[in-house]
């Protein structure tokens, strides 16, 4: 089980994430080692949860990184979300896939300690259409 480092005061002390309703989300692209992460409404797309992602200000140097990478990914018309399984693959879904549907329970770190929270993971990334002139 990957561990995802969770800012303090992201998760409570209960271990669940703070709001009813809410999954930390990991989002990076296939090129970058980190994630950033963020809490979101699991009900939201991943459509969505982009450009929910992409308007926040970033916290750290990695969340610059990742933010700065998702608007070139996503500067052409065709792009993929990529959602890292629970076990570790990769599979391609479309942008109406909600978070709750791709969220997994993973072990992340809270000022508490250790605790197992809903996660959904995903990747953006462009491609070249084939064939296209």
């Amino acid at each position: 089980m990957s561990m995802v480092q969770v800012p303090s005061g992201r998760v409570p002390e209960s271990g669940a994430p703070s709001g009813e309703g809410k999954v930390v989300v990991a989002v990076k692209t296939p090129t970058m080692a980190r994630a950033t992460t963020v809490l979101l409404p699991r009900e939201l797309t991943l459509a969505q949860a982009l450009a929910e992602i992409r308007s926040t200000a970033p916290r750290d140097v990695n969340a610059a990184r990742v933010l700065q990478q998702l608007a070139l990914e996503t500067s052409a018309e065709t792009f993929d979300f990529l959602v890292v399984t629970e076990t570790g693959e990769i599979t391609t879904v479309t942008p109406a896939t909600t978070l709750q549907e791709i969220a997994v329970p993973r072990e992340v770190w809270t000022p508490a300690g250790p605790k197992v929270v809903a996660t959904a993971a995903f990747e953006v990334q462009a491609y070249a259409p084939v064939g296209v002139s």
